[in-house]
């Protein structure tokens, strides 16, 4: 080999060295742009934050998301509770990253807050600094408008699932025969056009074929429920707690569009979510084990539109004793 191969070759070498010391000097310089740009983000552990959130209890799960997301991103989240439901701070209860729940704006001290931020249906506040996009809920999810304050502060990421307090489905029984079904309280009349009319004779069939049927229902409602079978059980709701540790050693939930229905799906319980007047896309319940039953009606769904509040037909929500029957076997076979 003379001096002239040689040579040649070191260069080629040494040329393929300063492109490969090169390439790898550009990907340095990338990845630390790219950690300056998300300790700029990341970086919060001296930060508070002020949630304010408000109305169903429904409402208030689909506000979790934004803690969660808060929280991995150093934020210390407190929430300001103010709903009609003198019990819906319990859907932060015990919940590890969730600093302190308010329901009584008079005892906050505004001044701490590096942000004080409106959710969906938190009510407008004079010391807030930051508010929810309105979104086109036909389109939509209520979710998504509440996660639009996680974009303001600079976080590019999507919506994990809800949870409600520190509270977990149980998991399925070794019988796999339990079922637990939603008839709630509405706080308006408006909202009966949700109901399910078929709750009774559903849970009598049920418990016929052997399941174990629970009823979930207001203290009210279970007042009146005489007509139940001694074999059907009666959970009441008035402490939305307790109704869900209730509802979560059940190996099913059956529901309509309504906040039990959206607790159960947070607990990642399997569950049947009936949807007739209402939007899905707006309400449905978020979970790896939801099934939505929606109805085919050319008028459904009608929230949203003058219709909703005018109709006395109900028929949107008629789902077949059979349909929901054959579907409890197919999940829990």
């Amino acid at each position: 080999m003379n001096n002239g191969d040689y040579t040649n070759k070191e260069c080629i070498k040494s040329s393929k060295l300063k492109k490969n010391t090169e390439y790898e000097t550009k990907i340095d310089e990338i990845k630390e742009k790219k950690a300056k740009k998300v300790d700029k983000v990341v970086k919060r552990e001296n930060k508070n934050i002020l949630l304010i959130c408000g109305e169903g209890f429904g409402n208030i799960v689909w506000v979790t998301p934004c803690v969660i997301t808060l929280n991995k991103y150093g934020y210390k989240v407190d929430i300001l509770c103010e709903s009609y439901w003198p019990d819906a701070q319990l859907v932060f209860k015990n919940c590890e990253i969730v600093n302190k729940v308010f329901t009584d704006s008079s005892e906050i001290y505004f001044s701490k807050y590096e942000h004080v931020i409106q959710t969906r249906w938190g009510k407008k506040h004079p010391k807030q600094t930051i508010r929810y996009d309105k979104l086109d809920l036909s389109k939509f999810h209520e979710i998504d408008e509440n996660f639009t304050i996680i974009k303001k502060l600079g976080i590019n990421e999507n919506p994990p699932m809800p949870f409600f307090s520190n509270l977990k489905w149980d998991g399925f029984s070794k019988e796999k025969n339990r079922v637990v079904i939603a008839d709630p309280k509405v706080r308006q009349q408006i909202w009966d056009r949700r109901k399910y009319p078929h709750v009774f004779n559903l849970a009598i069939s049920l418990s016929q074929m052997k399941y174990k049927v629970s009823i979930i229902g207001s203290k009210e409602d279970c007042k009146s429920w005489t007509k139940y079978p001694k074999g059907i059980k009666i959970i009441e709701e008035s402490d939305i707690y307790k109704a869900a540790d209730a509802m979560r050693k059940n190996d099913l939930y059956i529901g309509q569009d309504c906040g039990l229905t959206q607790i159960a799906a947070a607990m990642d319980m399997p569950t049947i979510a009936l949807f007739g007047a209402t939007r899905v896309s707006k309400n449905a319940p978020k979970g790896k084990r939801v099934k939505i039953y929606k109805s085919d009606l050319p008028c459904s769904p009608c929230q949203l539109k003058r219709e909703f509040g005018d109709c006395n037909n109900f028929r949107c929500m008629d789902f077949s004793i059979r349909l929901l029957v054959r579907e409890v076997r197919n999940i829990l076979c």
